[in-house]
């Protein structure tokens, strides 16, 4: 399988429109709503650590207050959900 993401508003989406435009055939897509649980946490910490430099930069949060939070959600005291994860993918024809 061949997958591919587009940039749009800033973020990655994968498009089954843009694969289909590439030439890909057999295109699939799921989207995965994590809501609790090890996987949500892990999504969390990497969109956080991601954004880190950002969110200190405009003064939004502080170094501590990140730790902080990054633990809480480590340790399960927090209910999170996340955004929807879409995956989409295809095969290239030769």
């Amino acid at each position: 399988p061949w997958t591919r993401s587009v940039a749009t508003s800033g973020s990655a989406v994968p498009s089954p429109r843009l694969l289909r435009d590439a030439g890909l055939t057999s295109i699939r897509a799921e989207a995965r709503i994590p809501l609790s649980g090890p996987d949500t946490a892990r999504l969390q910490r990497t969109l956080v650590m991601r954004s880190r430099d950002r969110l200190l930069a405009a003064g939004l949060v502080t170094a501590q207050e990140i730790g902080q939070h990054l633990a809480d959600a480590a340790s399960g005291r927090l209910d999170l959900a996340a955004v929807p994860v879409v995956s989409a993918w295809g095969r290239k024809t030769r």
